[in-house]
């Protein structure tokens, strides 16, 4: 069993989340039962206080870890506290996602020939706002998307951006979240009639995440774009 000093070392001692939110937790219980004792039980009673803060009934006993795992603190307030203000989050309080997937031999173009120019940065960013836009669009009316674009969620807004190799592997995409059911927007840029990227509509990650596993997130570096031109 650790101990966790009651002084501002233990701050920088357990930096993590974790640590911080199971101290806070604690030290809240301890002033409630008028307890001074120094070291963190395994098994904490709430007081009316701390109860009424987490949303658990005065007198509720709950460990440590099925605390944290439960109350995910988010900008210093409660998960399940955010989750019933409507803070982008579904009735499970699993956080709404929107995936963008570009292409990355729009920028990485392989070969010397001079038969390919490698799309600016700013065009790039440019086709992903098109397809979230209009993925935003076409979903207006589903209540996820009526979530996540809400007043109480637009500073807290959730994206990932992926990549795939071609043009193929876009389409391909585009085919497999349409017959599972996701929407989404493939956006054709005109008047090329070129696939660049596709947006997904916001979803919880548990729903869209096992189509998209296989694609990594876009690292792709300015820095090392800006050497190449030289």
């Amino acid at each position: 069993m650790r101990y966790i000093p009651k002084t501002s070392n233990c701050i920088k001692r357990y930096s993590s989340v974790k640590h911080l939110e199971a101290f806070s937790i604690h030290s809240i219980a301890r002033q409630e039962r008028g307890d001074s004792s120094p070291q963190r039980p395994r098994r904490t009673q709430f007081g009316a206080r701390a109860a009424a803060w987490f949303g658990l009934p005065a007198g509720s006993v709950q460990g440590s870890r099925e605390f944290s795992d439960k109350f995910r603190f988010t900008r210093g307030r409660p998960a399940t506290t955010m989750a019933a203000a409507g803070t982008g989050t579904n009735s499970t309080s699993e956080v709404l996602l929107q995936y963008v997937v570009l292409r990355r031999d729009l920028w990485d173009v392989k070969g010397d020939d001079g038969s390919a120019t490698p799309w600016p940065l700013g065009a790039v960013v440019a086709q992903g706002c098109h397809a979230s836009t209009a993925a935003l669009w076409l979903s207006k009316d589903d209540e996820e998307t009526i979530a996540y674009c809400g007043e109480d969620n637009l500073d807290h807004m959730h994206k990932a951006v992926l990549e795939v190799k071609s043009e193929t592997q876009l389409r391909n995409l585009s085919e497999k979240l349409g017959q599972s059911g996701v929407k989404h927007k493939l956006w054709i840029e005109q008047p090329e009639d070129v696939a660049t990227c596709l947006a997904t509509a916001p979803l919880p990650k548990s729903k869209v995440y096992p189509l998209l596993k296989k694609f990594q997130l876009c690292k792709a570096s300015i820095v090392q774009q800006t050497n190449k031109k030289k």
